[in-house]
């Protein structure tokens, strides 16, 4: 069995974080803000230099993202130069908190006709989600990680010994994989736009926690660590006076 490593990152910046005027959604949904016309796509242009960088970058074989445009846009200049195709995952998706509602149903999530109608993304036709765009609900911070946890040690038990992983995800779940991939609850996830979580194994197949590689890595961002999060129960005086 080969050593294997799954790195996590959070979309770019998007749209509606750096201007109060509508976004023009591609799917059409007020719930799918595309990235930021500028700052997100350097972001993402940034990212893929990074991981094309990367001495085992050649090992990442399969890239799992949400099915959110800002999602797949951010990964798609990664995707596009290493020829690889996208799978869409829907238990990668964004929260949808049960305490704070928005107009519109959350399960207006992009389907993959939708997505593959588009025509800007090399979507993966042969990987079919366990869940799919319907399936998604109002979720409580505790099914939540119940849905990451499922989602994340399913794909790497699928996948195992298969190369390196790529996910793509949202600030909520994007804190729920690293949990689960190290098994410690408690875990500060940074989560920053475009930012990288990494962990490793040497024996994929062997049970217990994976090893933390990189927790917040954004040293080819120019920004640096930008819009990090944290369940609001979580924020300690600390955590909110680092985050002014």
């Amino acid at each position: 069995m080969s050593p294997q490593s799954i790195y996590v990152t959070r979309h770019g910046t998007r749209q509606d974080f750096v201007s109060s005027e509508p976004f023009v959604s591609l799917t059409g949904s007020d719930v799918d803000p595309p990235l930021a016309d500028t700052i997100g796509e350097k972001q993402a242009q940034a990212l893929s230099r990074y991981l094309s960088g990367l001495t085992e970058s050649s090992k990442i074989k399969h890239i799992f993202c949400s099915p959110f445009t800002r999602c797949l846009q951010t990964v798609r200049p990664f995707a596009e130069s290493q020829g690889l195709p996208i799978k869409i995952d829907y238990g990668l998706g964004e929260w949808f908190k049960t305490d704070e509602p928005v107009d519109e149903d959350p399960a207006t999530a992009p389907s993959l006709d939708e997505l593959a109608a588009l025509d800007l993304f090399n979507i993966d036709p042969s990987y079919r989600s366990p869940l799919q765009y319907n399936d998604t609900c109002w979720e409580s911070k505790e099914g939540l990680h119940d849905r990451l946890r499922e989602t994340v040690l399913r794909i790497a038990r699928e996948y195992e010994d298969q190369g390196d992983i790529l996910i793509v995800t949202h600030a909520a779940p994007m804190i729920c994989v690293g949990r689960a991939l190290c098994s410690d609850r408690q875990l500060i996830v940074k989560c920053g736009v475009a930012s990288l979580f990494k962990v490793s194994k040497d024996d994929p197949s062997a049970p217990g926690p994976w090893r933390l590689d990189l927790n917040g890595e954004t040293s080819y961002l120019e920004g640096g660590l930008e819009y990090d999060w944290l369940f609001h129960d979580e924020r300690t005086p600390e955590w909110i006076a680092a985050h002014k």
